[in-house]
């Protein structure tokens, strides 16, 4: 009997381990594109690949974090991963070298030591349909109309080419942004599904230009994108109604409110104006009734409350963590076989004591 439990669990066990798919980076990386397309990312922002092994580096387990941060980074080693999606850009400002006197220099260092990929969508992940805003919208109550606060105007640019060179292997850093559609003795036909100039990042991959013959263009604008949102709500909610769901949403026990000038917790609610993470800048200005983001100054949020509009703050990462969730099944659902994990140790660094 012991024998036969050892060997059915040996035999589970390589079943499990050969479930587990791998992937090249690059599809990885187009894949996630796909989800929350980099363009649509704020011009002062780091999206996309922000570290990447020595070539082949193929994917078996992703781990999705908001932050990363040193225990997020040891989690992900134990859990042997080989790509971290990691929200907020863990790289950020320009890095003059790579030693041990920084804990964000370390990190690069450790997933460097390790082959552990990088990447990070931020505010392309906050401006794209069904992104973070749009889960974080989901949370107020029942909506009968949303849009951006400040709509993307930027469009996503691409084309077919014909490469006469049959033999050609795309260099890993153009994976995610060429589809091969067919292949024959004289070339291969392909599609540019890049946000730059392609003659000129084809020139760069050592893609000799002479080689390239550009059959068409494409140019579209991705429609209810942009940064945060505004929520017209199907039914009027009082505050109380809508501080009880966000609890309920974002899983926490305690939100910071500030009521407007002549609200109260019994006041009704017809437009909510949101923005994940620190959303200032942005909803200062809107026409609304409340304002939700994860934190405002003290003097923004004193000017809201003074114009009659009442203001949630949920943390910052609080209002970006829980989308972690819905990003999980997306990605899921184009890497069949990946294992896609959420960090437990990725947490908000405030709490209320």
């Amino acid at each position: 009997m012991l024998a036969f439990c050892i060997g059915t669990g040996l035999h589970l066990a390589r079943r499990t381990c050969s479930s587990i798919a791998a992937m090249n980076l690059g599809e990885v990386v187009k894949a996630l594109n796909g989800i929350a397309p980099l363009h649509l990312a704020e011009s002062w922002d780091n999206v996309g690949l922000l570290v990447e092994p020595s070539a082949p580096h193929h994917v078996k387990n992703i781990m999705l974090t908001n932050d990363l941060t040193t225990d997020v980074m040891e989690e992900s080693i134990k859990s042997k991963v080989d790509l971290i999606v990691s929200y907020h850009p863990p790289i950020f400002r320009s890095l003059k070298r790579i030693t041990q006197q920084s804990w964000k220099e370390q990190l690069v260092v450790s997933a460097l030591e390790n082959r552990i990929a990088i990447y990070s969508q931020h505010t392309a992940s906050d401006a794209a349909n069904g992104g973070v805003n749009d889960w974080l919208a989901s949370g107020i109550g029942e909506i009968r109309d949303v849009k951006p606060v400040k709509c993307c105007t930027k469009s996503a640019s691409g084309g077919i080419f014909f490469l006469k060179s049959p033999n050609c292997d795309f260099p890993d850093q153009l994976e995610k942004d060429i589809q091969i559609l067919a292949k024959t003795d004289s070339g291969i036909l392909a599609a540019w599904n890049g946000n730059h100039d392609m003659s000129h990042e084809l020139s760069m991959a050592n893609v000799s230009s002479e080689n390239v013959i550009q059959l068409s263009t494409l140019n579209h604008t991705m429609h209810n994108t942009g940064a945060g949102r505004i929520c017209a709500l199907e039914h009027p909610l009082t505050i109380e109604s809508i501080v009880r769901n966000l609890k309920k949403h974002l899983e926490v026990d305690h939100l910071r409110l500030a009521l407007g000038r002549d609200n109260c917790m019994q006041s009704e609610v017809h437009c909510v104006a949101l923005c994940a993470g620190a959303g200032a800048s942005l909803l200062t200005g809107c026409h609304a009734d409340l304002y939700v983001t994860g934190e405002m100054s003290h003097h923004e949020v004193l000017d809201a409350t003074q114009n009659g509009i009442s203001v949630i703050l949920c943390e910052h990462s609080n209002t970006e963590r829980g989308y972690l969730r819905n990003m999980k099944r997306m990605l899921g659902a184009q890497l069949s076989g990946v294992n896609i994990i959420v960090s437990e140790k990725d947490q908000d660094p405030l709490c209320v004591v």
